[in-house]
This record gives structure tokens, C-alpha cells and sequence, in this order.
């Protein structure tokens, strides 16, 4: 099975996706950036852009004006962890001379899999709503964009979301066959010499 931008690119060519009028770029937060696997996607969508006629009129990808939001989702509490990944889009627009239109960073994005059957309404997962509802509303807009970036999180104090994380750290372990001691283990720290 491929990964990936072979994957992406198989399903929806380059060159197709740059013909559309707006680009949405999601990813999950790898580090403080984007993963591997998102760079070389865009990087294969620059190349195959790069490649598209130029025709004043034709579309907006080709006149320069597509239009380019981006959702970033990590497993940080806060969503602005996902500051430096929108920064990185920003800045593919920019080469490209593409408009960079805002993003979304999401944070506790672990809990969006568990809250899945959570109605859309429920005050818990209202701040994520409402910043994609956002996104969608400047999406359909002709010309529309964010104001500026929106970063936001589930509804949930940080310590309940610490426990969940812990108590979902250990169910991990359980069903992978590791002892819960195993869980501080530090295979790579130097052992202690004896003095």
C-alpha cells in the first residue's frame, strides 16, 4: 500500500487540484511543522503548478489568485501549537503566489475521534465548530478569507484533558502488551555509572 502524496497525488492529480479555485491543506502537527508526508505534497503541487499554462483569465490558479486555508490538528491542548505549521503554508503561498486565505489550529485534536458520536451543538466541542465553521463560511465567499488565524480547543478544563490523555496512554499499553511501568522507560537516556 503507498503512502501519502503518491496516494493523494494518484486519487486527485497535481495538476487537477491546481485548476481549483480554493486549496484547503490539512495535516496533523508533526513536531512544530508539518509532517513528511504533507511537505512532499506540496512540494509535488508546486511542481505540477509550476507546469500549468499561464493564460490571463483562464482560472484562479493560473492568473496566480487561488485562493489557499489550511486546518493544522495536534494533540497539544492549546491550538496555537499549530502557529509555526499555518506559518509554513503561508509561506508555500507566498512562493507561489498563491493567496493564503488563514487556517485553523486545533488543539486536543485526540478527543475529536472520541467525540465523534457528540452532537455538533454540545458545548464541549462548540470552540472547534464554530473556528471551522468560520473557515467554511470564507471558503464560500468569492474573494473570502479569515481576518487572521483562529486557534482553538475543546471545551474541557486542561487537567481532565491531562487524565484522559494518561488514562488513554496506559489503555495503549494494555493492548499492546506493555507493562504500565514500561510507559517511563527511557531507552535512550545513557546509563547510570556507578560511583
Amino acid at each position: 500500500m503507498q503512502s501519502g502524496p503518491q496516494r493523494l497525488t494518484q486519487r486527485y492529480p497535481t495538476r487537477d487540484c491546481g485548476r481549483a479555485p480554493v486549496l484547503l491543506i490539512t495535516a496533523p502537527l508533526y513536531i512544530d511543522g508539518l509532517p513528511a508526508t504533507t511537505i512532499r505534497a506540496l512540494e509535488q503541487y508546486r511542481e505540477a503548478y509550476l507546469r500549468l499554462p499561464r493564460r490571463v483569465g483562464k482560472n484562479p490558479a493560473q492568473t496566480g489568485r487561488q485562493r489557499v486555508f489550511a486546518v493544522i490538528n495536534c494533540g497539544f491542548y492549546e491550538g496555537s501549537h499549530n502557529r509555526h505549521a499555518l506559518e509554513m503554508v503561508e509561506h508555500f503561498c507566498r512562493d507561489l503566489g498563491l493567496v493564503w486565505c488563514g487556517g485553523v489550529g486545533i488543539g486536543t485534536g485526540e478527543m475529536i475521534r472520541g467525540l465523534k458520536e457528540v452532537p455538533l451543538r454540545a458545548g464541549i466541542r462548540r470552540p472547534v465548530v464554530e473556528a471551522l465553521q468560520a473557515l467554511v463560511g470564507a471558503i464560500g465567499v468569492s474573494g473570502g478569507r479569515l481576518v487572521e488565524n483562529l486557534y482553538t480547543q475543546h471545551r474541557l478544563p486542561w487537567w481532565v484533558y491531562r487524565l484522559l490523555g494518561q488514562l488513554g496512554w496506559r489503555r495503549q499499553a494494555r493492548h499492546n502488551g506493555l507493562r504500565l511501568a514500561a510507559l517511563h522507560d527511557r531507552p535512550v537516556m545513557p546509563a547510570r555509572r556507578a560511583q
